[in-house]
C-alpha cells in the first residue's frame, strides 16, 4: 500500500498559514484530507510540512491496519450489548409473567433459553444485584416489578 500526497494550496489565513493536503490510498482509493497552520509561510518544499505529511500518511497506514481488524471494529460489541440487553429484557418480562420464580428456576430458564450465552445468568445477576445496590433475588424481583424499561413499558 502506497500513499501518495497532493498539496492542493497554502493560504494565508489571518496570522498563520494553511497548508491543505490530499493523501489518497491508492489501494482502495480513499481520500484523506489534512490541513494543516503555521505561523510562517510555507512552501510546498518546506522541510516541516513534509515532515507533517509524513506523520499523517503513517497515521492513516496505522488507521487502515485497525479497520482491516475485525476485532478492533465496533461491531462485535454492539452485537455483544445487544444480546446481552435481549436477555436482560427477557429476564424482566419472565419475572413479571411469574412474580413467584425463584433464583433457580430464573437461572435454569435463562441457561436453557441461552445456553451459548457469553456470560452466565449467575455472573449477571450478581453484578445487577451490586449496580443496583440489591441483596437479594425478592429485592431484585421488586425492582424488575416496579420500574419501567425501556424497549418494555
Amino acid at each position: 500500500m502506497a500513499l501518495i500526497h497532493e498539496l492542493k494550496e497554502i493560504i494565508p489565513y489571518y496570522d498563520i498559514w494553511l497548508a491543505k493536503c490530499d493523501i489518497i490510498d491508492d489501494i482502495s482509493t480513499q481520500r484523506y484530507y489534512y490541513e494543516w497552520q503555521f505561523h510562517e509561510q510555507v512552501t510546498s518544499e518546506s522541510q516541516i510540512l513534509i515532515d507533517q505529511i509524513d506523520i499523517a500518511k503513517v497515521n492513516i497506514q496505522t488507521e487502515i491496519l485497525y479497520q482491516q481488524n475485525d476485532m478492533n471494529l465496533t461491531e462485535d460489541e454492539e452485537k455483544a450489548l445487544e444480546y446481552l440487553r435481549n436477555i436482560k429484557l427477557k429476564i424482566i418480562e419472565e419475572i413479571r409473567e411469574n412474580p413467584n420464580v425463584t433464583l433457580t428456576q430464573a437461572q435454569t430458564w435463562v441457561n436453557n433459553k441461552y445456553p451459548n450465552s457469553i456470560i452466565n445468568f449467575q455472573k449477571l445477576y450478581e453484578w445487577y444485584l451490586d449496580f443496583l445496590k440489591l441483596s437479594t433475588w425478592n429485592e431484585f424481583k421488586e425492582f424488575v416489578i416496579n420500574h419501567k424499561f425501556q424497549g418494555i413499558d
